[in-house]
């Protein structure tokens, strides 16, 4: 479905194209400029594989945005994203990896959460808070890449979704923080995390 060209104005308590379950690929509007009002306009289209946001108007990912697309393994999101609000694609298991937009500066709770699928996340220069319960039970991520030199607030709220990560496997690191060159004493010290015990998975690029 191709309404790139179409100009679609959804009122607040509009369900958009929510619960749309025939649809496998979306070309959104591109004057859309955010994705919902009381309601997620892209929830529950359990069998959406892609869906694309054409332009650069889009603004705002609302809470639970994307929640329930369980076979969405592509996305793209203009640069134009300057907020991603609170599981936002809570449960999305076929994605793979994840590009936070240029502007986005907060990494919000459990926005990533249960995307048993993820592998690979990058993390652009503009992020300052990381709430960590972002990636919980993200078991399969084995890649997290940070562009800033300057490590962002690591929040711990509702809880320590670090923790669940797979930190090893077979006895070697399996996760990896890759933080530009020169700053991993900067990440292990802003996050408080013991230097002997964690610098084995951070690397330099």
């Amino acid at each position: 479905l191709d309404l790139s060209r179409a100009s679609l104005g959804f009122d607040d308590d509009s369900y958009g194209f929510k619960d749309c379950r025939t649809v496998k690929k979306l070309i959104a509007p591109a004057n859309l400029k955010t994705t919902g009002g009381n309601w997620p306009w892209f929830s529950y289209m359990s069998n959406l594989e892609e869906l694309v946001f054409p332009g650069n108007n889009l603004e705002s990912i609302t809470a639970m945005a994307f929640t329930g697309l369980i076979k969405l393994s592509k996305i793209t999101l203009p640069n134009s994203v300057e907020v991603i609000g609170e599981k936002a694609f809570f449960g999305a298991t076929s994605l793979k990896t994840f590009v936070f937009p240029s502007k986005v500066e907060t990494v919000p709770s459990q926005c990533l959460a249960l995307c048993k699928g993820l592998v690979a996340v990058k993390m652009p220069a503009s992020v300052t808070k990381f709430y960590s319960s972002a990636l919980y039970y993200c078991k399969d991520l084995k890649e997290i890449i940070f562009e800033g030199k300057t490590p962002p607030e690591l929040l711990h709220k509702p809880y320590n979704g670090i923790e669940d990560l797979t930190w090893d496997k077979d006895g070697k690191p399996f996760l990896h923080f890759y933080v530009p060159k020169g700053c991993i004493d900067a990440y292990l010290s802003a996050w408080k995390l013991d230097s002997e015990k964690y610098k084995k998975y951070f690397e330099e690029y």
